[in-house]
């Protein structure tokens, strides 16, 4: 459902649209980070996401 709803939307974003495979995160602390590499950002630091 969601893969359907990013190939319907993708042109109502500026950058497109990212899928994060989120099934082997068991760690709900783990899911900010792991969104942040699929998308090319890094959470180190300032705590803010900053691109890699």
């Amino acid at each position: 459902m969601a893969l359907a709803l990013a190939k319907l939307t993708v042109n109502d974003f500026e950058d497109g649209v990212w899928f994060t495979e989120l099934s082997a995160v068991s760690e709900p602390g783990r899911v900010f980070k792991v969104m942040a590499n699929v998308a090319g950002a890094s959470l180190e630091g300032t705590g803010r996401p900053q691109i890699a």
